[in-house]
């Protein structure tokens, strides 16, 4: 069984927690993966790009944290959880 992906734009964090907060019950936000990607100095250098992700995934956006070797992008979506 294979899952299908589909194109989801990035969208900025603000956006999404707004989505979280219209529905704290049926979304939920959580890591895309474990990757780390280079920071490029703002969320603005990913906002409106898009990329393949699986169909419960209703938004992508990133976050900026910070680590020991320094300040990466870690892609964080907002899923149904239904």
């Amino acid at each position: 069984m294979t899952v299908e992906s589909r194109p989801v734009k990035i969208i900025t964090r603000h956006a999404a927690r707004r989505l979280l907060g219209d529905n704290p019950r049926r979304l939920g936000a959580r890591p895309l993966d474990k990757c780390k990607y280079e920071w490029k100095g703002s969320q603005k250098a990913y906002v409106g790009r898009s990329t393949m992700a699986p169909p419960n995934v209703l938004a992508i956006y990133i976050e900026r944290r910070e680590d020991r070797h320094g300040p990466f992008a870690q892609a964080m979506v907002v899923e149904d959880r239904a």
